[in-house]
């Protein structure tokens, strides 16, 4: 066990929230309340959900006033559990954030989730498995030793020895036919054992994104002092998100997390847990604890949390960039600005300014895209061939006609036409109502036409589907308009 200071004691004991909750007047409601309100640990809930719940849950046991937290006998239920959520935020035993869509959820901070595993651990167990925890210690002291030493023979040796053990097994198997499984008092102890380490590991992921959190607040309190520049706010930021990834809670928990995020993952674990849940259903031994059967989707979505604090740091540091770049711009224009108005005040003095510039030699001027000057005479340009007349009168022309074509376009008779095809069908698309009339005679004008009375029936836009209506049979011209349905 590590030694500690007398100094790091009582900060731990003055300022720890755990313990804050444990010295609490009313420290039972509290517990109470966020063992139910949080049976999963790892969820969350919206500010209603959890100020309703607390609400009745005073009502139930009659909590009059509380000096404490500043609760007084006037106040409502509804003021009363308004008031405990911000304090209990305010002393860290629950921590707030809001979803995608901007709503308030609540869920345990991570000193609030191991005090409540502390206090389950204290419950007196109807079974204590000394004899798998011995097993377990000694597994875990084996494979420590075998993965420190860097001795290749070593490393063959205990292979070998791994493969002699199981050949032996499979040998005794075949001859006798028979297998050795867990008893009940074998399988209790280690199946909680799995429980808690899964509940610790929950604790652990909201350990690092706690320490986001407080990169982010550091960062915001740095940006915030004027004495610091951008550049040295930033290089605080990258160094401490540096030394967090490089220490062995950030290693350790980017590993997990690329292990957990795996696809194939999540099928071995649904099979593994259904299977051993299936066996214990056989042997008849009752399961008390369900919190494995989900572990998989709490523990992605508390690293979920985790990398939902990372990218408010990593928005804060493009914030902080973006604002630095924003501000150059803005001194530049200002300083364009001053310069111009200067110019245009020195053009609009009529005496010349007593500042010019001698040259010791003729100035090599190069303009891009300037005429040259040249003494040579421009030569004249001839055709040899004379463009020919149009044998054609210009009002024989057809682009001529079709320019000055005066094309009405009668609205009655696109009228007509949509209502005939809906009597007959009772729905249609425009392109369908075209069809059954003999399609588009005078042009594009016509389909323009068609969309001009579509207000007079009821019709609605499929964007997810085209359709191709043919306004020029001869040189077969379409145009591609989303599905309109016109209903009667």
């Amino acid at each position: 066990m590590r030694t500690f200071e007398l100094e790091e004691i009582k900060s731990i004991l003055e300022h720890a929230p755990s313990v804050k909750i444990l010295t609490s007047r009313n420290r039972e409601l509290i517990l109470l309340f966020l063992l139910s309100a949080f049976p999963d640990t790892s969820k969350s809930h919206s500010y209603d959900f959890l100020h309703t719940k607390l609400a009745d849950h005073l009502e139930s046991i009659q909590l009059e006033e509380d000096e404490e937290n500043d609760l007084q006998f006037a106040d409502t239920y509804d003021v009363k559990a308004k008031k405990l959520i911000k304090r209990w935020t305010q002393l860290g035993f629950l921590t707030s954030f809001r979803n995608e869509i901007g709503t308030p959820h609540y869920q345990l901070t991570n000193h609030t989730t191991k005090t409540l595993n502390w206090l389950e651990g204290l419950k007196k167990k109807e079974f204590v498995g000394t004899e798998s925890k011995f097993k377990e210690v000694f597994n875990q002291l084996k494979e420590l030793v075998e993965w420190t030493n860097d001795d290749v023979e070593k490393r063959i040796e205990i292979l070998e020895g791994k493969k002699r053990e199981l050949e032996k097994e499979i040998d005794e198997l075949k001859i006798s036919g028979k297998v050795d499984t867990y008893q009940e008092y074998e399988i209790i102890p280690r199946f909680q054992n799995i429980n808690d380490t899964a509940k610790e590991l929950l604790s652990d992921f909201k350990e690092v994104e706690l320490n986001f959190k407080e990169i982010s607040k550091e960062i915001y309190l740095k940006y915030t002092n004027s004495d610091l520049s951008k550049k040295e706010v930033l290089s605080f930021t990258f160094d401490a998100i540096d030394r967090l990834k490089k220490s062995h809670q950030g290693k350790s928990f980017y590993a997990f997390w690329q292990f957990l995020i795996d696809r194939g993952l999540k099928t071995e674990w649904n099979r593994l847990i259904e299977e051993l849940l299936g066996k214990l259903r056989e042997k008849k031994i009752e399961v008390d604890d369900d919190f494995l059967t989900g572990i998989k989707n709490n523990l992605f979505e508390t690293g979920q949390h985790v990398y939902r604090a990372n990218d408010k740091m990593a928005e804060k540091i493009s914030q902080i960039i973006r604002e630095s770049d924003s501000l150059q711009r803005e001194s530049l224009k200002r300083l364009l600005a001053e310069i111009k108005n200067l110019l245009i005040q020195t053009s609009r003095v009529p005496k010349s300014p007593d500042i010019s510039i001698e040259l010791e030699s003729e100035p090599e001027i190069n303009l891009n895209f300037d005429k040259k000057l040249t003494l040579e005479k421009k030569k004249d340009r001839t055709y040899s061939q004379r463009p020919q007349v149009v044998p054609k009168d210009l009002e024989q022309s057809s682009q001529f006609e079709k320019i000055a074509a005066k094309r009405k376009i009668s609205k009655k008779v696109l009228n007509a036409n949509i209502l005939r095809t809906l009597e007959a069908r009772g729905q249609a698309s425009l392109a369908e109502i075209i069809d059954d009339n003999g399609g588009v005679s005078q042009g594009l004008h016509e389909v323009f036409g068609y969309f001009s009375i579509l207000k007079n029936f009821k019709h609605t836009f499929n964007s997810d589907k085209e359709a191709q209506i043919l306004f020029d049979g001869t040189a077969n011209k379409m145009i591609r308009i989303p599905e309109i349905i016109i209903t009667k």
